[in-house]
């Protein structure tokens, strides 16, 4: 069901007539579509053509130039795809959906106020959606196995190797509250799933290393993202093509950001309230606000305050945020079994379209 209303509205969002409507940014997703084709024809990334972030993406591009041809649209389907995935992903880290009706509202939140907001075949997305799955491989169990922490460390390598900072952000935090539980982990399986994660990382960098050399690897891929994109992206605080009528989106956009840090720091705290029924424990609480406190740290040298881009980084932290008012008031079960459920939810979803719409 998640999948398939998560679909349609982004289909019906970027789509006419079977035709796709979405012009992707020059700058940023369109440039990433060209570097796939340029890779395609044979270069190679970092010494046929300057990019600051991980290969990724890039080569996802081209994977999808070379299977389905170089095609728009099958980069706009790519997106809708791209979009569900997340959705389906948010919502599968939260409440457990045959307890608490409330549990779809993460969901709701992101595909509606969060994705569609946010540049769409950015690099970020297949990054967050890497973070998201390492997460569900972690808390699917109340005391993870050897198999789910590698899985989870395979899967933020990944999350890396399309956006250098969320990835090693979120891995870091992952690694630092596994190693805190109270009910500890055995320290060899910790140790092998930052094996994993380091191996995943260190081949393909490697191959490049080679094809080009470190010195242009550590410049384009450390130097100049540390350095220069502070300036590059220098909007103030992100509001450079701000208009009045963005106004409810952008005010919704900072209460997630704001309330993902709060939920992350009552998280890892132990203080965030769980309620009956719920998907995520005290500890897989504590490891979903690591990680969102992680990408967040790490992506910190940004230095731009922009709602947009903050909201997007915060949706790890959404199963969170939005059970937060509700869980302190202790009224979750209740609030979602009344018979004013219905009437809530579509204000909800109501509120939500308007924002995206303006």
């Amino acid at each position: 069901m998640v999948a398939a209303l998560s679909s349609s509205f982004l289909y019906l969002l970027y789509f006419r007539g079977g035709r796709l409507i979405y012009l992707f940014n020059q700058g940023e997703s369109g440039l990433w579509i060209d570097e796939g084709d340029r890779i395609r024809n044979g270069e190679i990334m970092y010494r046929d053509f300057f990019e600051f972030v991980a290969p990724g993406l890039p080569h996802l591009n081209a994977l999808l130039v070379i299977v389905f041809g170089p095609d728009a649209s099958v980069f706009g389907f790519a997106s809708v795809v791209m979009g569900s995935a997340l959705t389906l992903a948010v919502h599968g880290l939260s409440f457990s959906p045959t307890r608490l009706s409330w549990s779809s509202l993460p969901a709701l939140v992101f595909i509606s106020v969060v994705y569609p907001a946010y540049n769409v075949g950015n690099h970020k997305w297949p990054s967050l959606l890497c973070v998201l799955l390492a997460l569900l491989a972690i808390v699917r169990h109340r005391h993870p196995s050897t198999l789910d922490t590698s899985l989870a460390g395979f899967l933020l390598g990944l999350s890396t190797l399309f956006t250098q900072d969320l990835g090693a952000g979120a891995a870091t935090g992952v690694l630092l509250s596994l190693k805190s539980r109270r009910e500890r982990l055995p320290a060899l399986q910790l140790v092998k799933m930052a094996g994993v994660f380091l191996v995943v990382v260190a081949v393909p960098i490697a191959y490049f290393v080679h094809r080009a050399a470190l010195s242009t690897i550590v410049d384009q891929l450390l130097i100049f993202p540390l350095t220069q994109y502070r300036i590059a992206n220098g909007w103030g605080i992100g509001l450079g093509y701000f208009r009045p009528e963005h106004l409810p989106r952008v005010v919704l956009q900072i209460l997630l950001t704001t309330g993902g840090v709060a939920a992350a720091l009552a998280g890892v705290l132990r203080r965030l309230p769980v309620a009956e029924g719920a998907r995520l424990d005290a500890e897989a609480a504590r490891v979903v606000s690591g990680a969102g406190l992680g990408l967040l740290a790490f992506s910190s040298f940004r230095g731009v305050f922009e709602p947009t881009g903050l909201a997007a980084r915060c949706t790890v932290l959404l199963p969170l945020v939005c059970s937060l008012p509700a869980l302190l008031r202790g009224r979750l079960p209740a609030f979602a079994g009344s018979a004013g459920r219905r009437l809530r939810l579509r204000r909800t979803w109501a509120a939500c379209q308007a924002a995206v719409a303006r």
